[in-house]
């Protein structure tokens, strides 16, 4: 009489997780600047520099692409808020 084992399979290793694809942002979408903080607005990447333009226009914040990563809600509008509170203080000369 013969008998048969059950097939069994190895173990599986665990597989090392892949690298996530990096962060690419379109124009205009809202980022973050995870070297500065810095919260604004995607406008290009030229040569091994991101640009960024804050809320309300001005002089664009340039970062390594690999520094950027998309803003929250919250944090989107604490930029919208600080750059209201900029203006109005402006116009009110203080």
């Amino acid at each position: 009489m013969t008998t048969t084992h059950p097939r069994t399979t190895p173990p599986r290793r665990p597989e090392a997780d892949p690298a996530p694809a990096p962060y690419r942002p379109q124009r205009d979408d809202w980022v973050v600047d995870t070297e500065t903080g810095f919260v604004g607005r995607f406008q290009a990447v030229t040569a091994d520099r991101a640009y960024i333009r804050p809320y309300r226009g001005g002089l664009e914040h340039d970062t390594l692409p690999a520094s950027l990563r998309p803003a929250t809600p919250e944090e989107r509008d604490s930029a919208v808020r600080a750059a209201e509170d900029q203006r109005g203080s402006d116009r009110d000369g203080r």
